[in-house]
Formats: structure tokens, sequence, C-alpha cells
């Protein structure tokens, strides 16, 4: 449900061909990447790309600010990077709720013990310090919207040390008009 379902976005043709790795080394050549330069990978997987490590390497070494959203499946040396770097970058990984059985139902693979541990290897990476680390909540009518599966995702957080979730309804829900929005919790 993260990728782009249409030809065009915003009048930009989507193509599966893409190749961001000459874009970044043509900023770095350029000396267009800065520290107060932010890059934000979404739409999709970005550690599934074999060229993700080499695209992320320019940006840290002119530590620039990097955001990662990521489902968690599989763990990513790149993002372990990233989150060691010393500047201010995150990743936001979306389990969308806190039960390997609302996991299924919503992803259709069974990877939450997955994700969790791969979540659990990044906090452990960056020193036990969680907090370049928030969970996405993506609400799904009849599936994650209860109270029950919304404590079982706020008590993961609390194991895990997880300080701030981002909340999002599904955007292919049309029946439900609500924005993302960052809670933080203690």
């Amino acid at each position: 449900y993260c990728s782009v379902h249409s030809e065009y976005y915003d009048g930009v043709k989507a193509s599966d061909d893409y190749d961001a790795l000459p874009f970044i080394q043509k900023l770095s050549e350029e000396g267009r990447l800065t520290p107060e330069t932010f890059v934000a990978f979404m739409g999709g997987e970005p550690t599934m790309l074999k060229e993700f490590p080499d695209i992320v390497k320019p940006l840290l070494k002119k530590n620039c600010r990097i955001e990662v959203l990521s489902n968690g499946i599989e763990y990513s040396p790149a993002i372990s990077d990233i989150l060691k770097a010393p500047n201010r970058n995150n990743i936001c990984i979306s389990p969308d709720c806190g039960s390997r059985e609302a996991y299924k139902r919503i992803k259709g693979v069974d990877k939450f013990d997955n994700v969790v541990a791969t979540i659990k290897r990044y906090i452990e990476e960056s020193d036990g310090n969680s907090d370049r680390i928030k969970l996405k909540y993506i609400i799904f009518p009849n599936i994650n919207d209860d109270k029950a599966e919304i404590d079982k995702f706020f008590s993961l957080c609390q194991k895990l040390g997880i300080k701030t979730v981002s909340r999002a309804v599904n955007h292919h829900d049309s029946k439900m008009n609500t924005s993302n929005q960052v809670i933080e919790t203690s």
C-alpha cells in the first residue's frame, strides 16, 4: 500500500526504472549536498534497491539529514550506518499493529517477528538509544482500529523503548479523511 498506483503522480511519470544514484552523485559533484540537505526515502521499501547503500554513502559523507521509511522486514546495514551518523537522521518503521495476527491480516505475510527483531537490532546498534527510531501505525478499518490492537501496539512500543509514533489512515480508504499525526509516548 506504499506505492504509486497510477502512471502519473503530481505530473511526474512513474517509472520502475528510475535510478536515484546518478542524481545523488551529480548533486554531490556539484557541491549541492550540505548538512542542510534533507533526503527522505519513502513510497515503498528503499532497502530493496541494490544501490541503496551507494545512494546513502555520499549523503552520509556530506552530513545530510536522512529519513528512511521502511517496513523493517529485513535488516539493512545502510540503515544502521544512517542511525550511527552524528546528525539528525531517523527511521520510521511501519508495523501498523502490535500483534503477529494483525500483521498477517494487514500485510499478507507472516513477518511480524522479523520486524520486531530488526527494530531491536537497530536499537542495539545505536547503543540502546531508540530516539532516532519511530514506529508508524496506519489504521485499517475493521483490522487494526480496535482498542485491543492499539493497546498491543503501544505495549510493543514501551517494550522496545520507542518514544515516538506516527499515526495515519490508509490513504486508499476514501471514506476516511485525516492526516499523519506524530504522537509522543511516555
